[in-house]
């Protein structure tokens, strides 16, 4: 950051505007790219934000250090009170961009261990830098004007430039530690930081020239970093929509999973010997109790009209809706068991949803599988309770019992029935996050859980009411 007397050498000279074109370059992107970020993108991590007062701190160090160069010699007829301002405005940049430095890559870097010793003595020397450049002002330890009105170092300069170069040290230290968690693209861009100022201070002991390699440096350094984040950026917006196009083909094909689940289900319930065993009980009504025919065709229609209904719903559907089309479907049953099958109701919850064709798959595998095995016959009870995790729906019957271990076999007896209990507790854990849960016993009975869940993983209330 160091500002040599003028030399009058024509090589100096045009090393100086090609300098002066480079670091006026170098504002112009970083106003543009500073002002398009802040205005188009946003500012919403820390990251954005900590980039976006960089490029405008490196435009304001530029201009600086620009003016700096024109006013030397006393151009203009600047008095040195004047000239004195924008070198100091050039160092105090320097050390806001190298502080907004820090706390950028720290947004990459974890904040915990050896990282935050480092992490505070790079501030605490940077924020002493900067107290210096203050009371340079007034005393010239680091800065002054001479009486040809030429920039001259102060006594302290070697001073501060020593810090500075620690501070570089520091930097290095906590990217080579951390350069798993940065990754390469980081890596190299915070690498770069401190080479390109590096470069610039050995070319300043190299090279007289009456502008501040060092800060040109710095400029390269920050629009290194700048494309970095605008790749990464890139790249995060690739992925995202990756991910977009992932998720909705993901949803198309649990879409059409839910579809043949619900097709299954169905073809599983409308089974021939159950049409014609609810068809030839009406027709021997129809003559022996016609008010009783009639009922029943309008159970049989409704029971047919629900199945068909859920062909395409996509929804979940009242548990009322659900427990009209379970009694639609046991008193078609009642036509033929009568009095060997009674049914009980527990409804501490009723106003809750659940997804189409849930519940009556599981009755009807207690009527089948429990109620009509058993000599006697038997019972049935459905009930329901709420309690702070999850809606429960019980299906107990006192019927033969299974082996549960059966429904996981394939190519058993009655595989169809299988399926649509299979279908079921798959609907509930895509639909709602639900579960079943099968218990039974050979020879005392069988008891269904369905378990209805009133927050999501991330405790969420889950809209199971309506």
């Amino acid at each position: 950051m160091d500002f040599l007397s003028g030399s009058s050498t024509r090589f100096v000279f045009q090393f100086d505007y090609l300098f002066v074109a480079l670091e006026a370059w170098g504002a112009v992107f970083s106003l543009v790219a500073g002002t398009a970020r802040f205005f188009n993108f946003g500012y919403k991590t820390r990251s954005e934000r900590y980039m976006i007062m960089i490029l405008f701190s490196s435009f304001l160090l530029m201009i600086s250090d620009i003016v700096s160069w024109l006013l030397r010699g006393g151009n203009f007829g600047v008095s040195r009170d004047l000239m004195i301002i924008p070198l100091f405005l050039t160092y105090f940049f320097s050390y806001l961009i190298s502080l907004l430095f820090v706390f950028y890559m720290f947004c990459y870097v974890e904040r915990r261990g050896i990282n935050m010793w480092f992490y505070w003595l790079v501030l605490i020397l940077i924020s002493f830098c900067v107290i210096m450049t203050f009371i340079s002002l007034e005393n010239g330890g680091m800065f002054y004007v001479d009486s040809y009105k030429m920039y001259q170092r102060g006594r302290y300069y070697n001073l501060t430039e020593n810090l500075a170069i620690i501070v570089m040290v520091c930097v290095f230290v906590i990217i080579i530690m951390n350069r798993k968690i940065l990754g390469r693209a980081h890596t190299r861009a915070f690498l770069l930081y401190i080479i390109f100022p590096g470069i610039g201070l050995l070319g300043e002991s190299l090279i007289r020239v009456n502008v501040s390699l060092f800060n040109l440096g710095v400029e390269f350094a920050v629009l290194i970093l700048y494309s970095t984040m605008i790749s990464e950026n890139q790249h995060t917006t690739l992925m995202q929509q990756k991910l977009i196009i992932i998720q909705k083909e993901q949803l198309m094909a649990q879409e059409r999973q839910l579809g043949d689940m619900r097709l299954q289900i169905v073809f599983s319930q409308v089974q021939p010997h159950f049409l014609y065993n609810c068809l030839n009980s009406i027709y021997f009504l129809c003559e022996k109790d016609p008010q009783k025919a009639q009922e029943a065709i309008s159970n049989f229609s409704d029971y047919l009209r629900m199945n068909m209904d859920a062909l395409s719903s996509t929804e979940s559907v009242p548990f009322k809706l659900e427990l009209k089309h379970v009694g639609n479907y046991l008193q078609l049953e009642k036509m033929r068991y009568e009095d060997e099958l009674n049914v009980e109701y527990d409804l501490a919850e009723r106003d809750f949803v659940i997804p189409a064709i849930t519940l009556q798959p599981i009755v009807e595998n207690a009527v089948k599988h429990g109620i009509s095995k058993s000599e006697n016959g038997g019972n049935i009870k459905i009930s329901t309770i709420r309690n702070d995790e999850a809606i429960e729906i019980y299906i107990e019957d006192d019927g033969v019992g299974f082996d549960v271990s059966a429904l996981e076999q394939e190519n058993t007896e009655d595989e169809r029935s299988h399926i649509g209990i299979r279908n079921v507790r798959e609907r509930l854990k895509v639909m709602c996050g639900g579960d079943m849960i099968i218990d039974s016993k050979p020879g005392v009975g069988t008891r269904v859980t369905i378990v209805l869940p009133v927050k999501d993983q991330k405790g969420r209330d889950i809209e199971l009411y309506y």
